[in-house]
């Protein structure tokens, strides 16, 4: 097993299914699942990106080394939100999720930079 950073009593980094469920307002956490740093809001409960959006309905950016794949079991299924933005970081190509979060339908949108 890793090693862990533990602040407040809440690891500060690992998967989504293992977010701290008592962390303090503002808190940082590194997702592994979605590698994304996120924050949490305790007032409403939930978790937000550094834009300060709620990442429940998923998120809105990722970055994939090489082109993404569709479906329920493909590139972002479960996390990327309808809209999401991907790049491809081998090829710095763009796409965006025209599907739903389950099952990411991606569409090329065009050269990222």
């Amino acid at each position: 097993m890793g090693n862990t950073t533990v602040l407040h009593g809440c690891d500060q980094s690992g998967t989504t299914a293992n977010r701290p469920t008592n962390a303090p307002e503002g808190f940082a956490y590194f997702d592994t699942t979605l590698n994304m740093v996120i924050y949490y809001d305790s007032t409403n409960s939930l978790w937000r990106d550094g834009l300060g959006r709620d990442i429940t309905p998923g998120i809105w950016e990722m970055t994939n080394a090489g082109s993404p794949t569709d479906g329920t079991s493909g590139t972002g299924a479960g996390v990327a939100a309808p809209g999401c933005r991907l790049i491809d970081t081998s090829g710095t190509v763009c796409y965006i999720n025209t599907g739903t979060k389950a099952s990411p339908l991606w569409l090329w949108i065009g050269t990222s930079y």
